[in-house]
């Protein structure tokens, strides 16, 4: 069997097991029937709003919640009492996700922090879909290689023009990185703390580059795109040359993971669900009760069915700058490891759960490498115990305590 149908078997087991606790137990034929007459934006602001009436804040604590400049979906929690943090500090949430990742952050992290934001990014939740300006150079090669020897060797399978495709990449990432900067600008902001959850991580790193001035000290959670690898345009490979593939080590350029996400799975996402029916109704419910398993809310977990199923949540734009920036391994095309001497960051923290699917020996091994870039230890690696990768979900309050720490003034 091939890696592609392995993978597209497991994903399909894990939609298809059902939980058994009674309450979790939904229709497929239902879910299905409203996503089609539900106005679904209307629906998720509801949800979320649901998430939020369950927190309770202290006295003085106000949380307030706007549409910033009519496009960006910005949650506020302010305590002008707090004393460890004073920085300002944005949260950034992960791919196909909102800023409701932090709800069950947002109290505990209330206490010690003077300003926490998190907005949904462009085209995410209940933000807007930003247009995308059209790429005014011609589209390079994307960087495809064949294999010569299944699993040892592979070869370019065309010359890469690294610039062109560097100022390419530049162009997806800088939808997201310069609706940060707007974002920045317009709440009055100077220095601030980024926090950016797997996708989010790779995005805040990357806004960390573009506008070195502007980031006090990043945290980047389970982060996507750590690695280095045979897809990094970087690498200055030659094409009709083999070279060898390893698994090992996260910091060579060589290496490669054995995951290959079916091609349609990426290029489709959630609409094959929706066209599924019923039947991708209930694989989604699924894989939602199986990927958060480890968090109690069931609003939380209808909140995201409603985010991942619902009817025009997801937008087009968001999967195209995903599939531009990632590979269907899911390395990225300008890995975060090959620019740990351009970040200006003060300090830079990246924290991964006990249980992560993600990379943790590439995050151990890219805070060891900025430390030795550094000559100083401002770089810090933790683990959260009990958590996967939403450990900001699965164990929230070990999560803030080891946050807080890493931020203090």
């Amino acid at each position: 069997m091939t890696v592609r149908r392995s993978l597209a078997l497991r994903l399909l087991r894990k939609g298809m097991s059902q939980p058994d606790e009674l309450s979790l137990k939904r229709s497929g034929w239902k879910q299905w029937w409203n996503s089609l007459n539900y106005d679904a934006k209307g629906s998720l602001k509801h949800l979320q709003q649901n998430l939020m009436d369950q927190l309770q804040f202290d006295s003085g604590i106000s949380v307030e919640n706007s549409m910033l400049l009519g496009e960006i979906n910005q949650w506020r929690i302010s305590n002008p009492t707090a004393k460890a943090v004073g920085v300002p500090t944005l949260m950034i949430h992960g791919y196909a996700a909102s800023s409701m990742t932090f709800f069950r952050n947002f109290e505990q992290l209330s206490l010690s922090l003077k300003d926490v934001y998190a907005v949904d990014l462009p085209g995410n939740g209940l933000s807007k879909e930003l247009p995308l300006s059209v790429d005014s150079m011609q589209k390079p090669d994307r960087v495809e290689f064949n294999e010569t020897v299944k699993g040892q060797y592979f070869r370019l399978q065309n010359p890469v023009d690294e610039e062109k495709y560097k100022k390419h990449l530049a162009h997806y990432e800088d939808y997201y990185v310069d609706a940060l900067e707007k974002w920045r600008k317009e709440n009055k902001l100077s220095k601030i703390n980024l926090v950016g959850h797997s996708y989010g991580g790779y995005l805040t790193f990357k806004y960390s580059l573009k506008y070195p001035d502007n980031v006090h000290k990043l945290c980047l959670v389970s982060p996507l795109g750590v690695e280095r690898s045979i897809f990094s345009i970087h690498n200055h490979l030659e094409p009709e040359r083999d070279y060898e593939i390893q698994s090992e080590d996260p910091s060579k350029s060589n290496y490669s993971n054995k995951r290959n996400i079916p091609k349609l799975i990426l290029q489709y996402q959630n609409k094959a669900l929706r066209w599924m029916g019923p039947l991708g109704a209930k694989a989604c419910w699924g894989y939602v009760n199986s990927s958060y398993g480890r968090v109690p809310s069931v609003p939380y977990r209808e909140y995201v069915f409603q985010l991942v199923f619902g009817k025009g949540i997801m937008t087009d734009t968001s999967i195209r700058i995903f599939n531009q920036l990632f590979s269907r391994s899911l390395l990225a095309y300008d890995p975060i490891m090959d620019s740990l001497d351009k970040v200006k960051v003060s300090k830079l923290m990246l924290v991964y759960g006990e249980h992560d699917w993600m990379n943790k020996v590439a995050g151990r091994l890219a805070i060891e490498e900025f430390n030795s870039i550094r000559k100083s230890y401002d770089g810090t690696f933790d683990i959260v115990s009990r958590a996967g990768h939403n450990l900001v979900l699965d164990n929230p309050s070990e999560f803030n305590s080891k946050l807080v720490d890493f931020l203090r003034d």
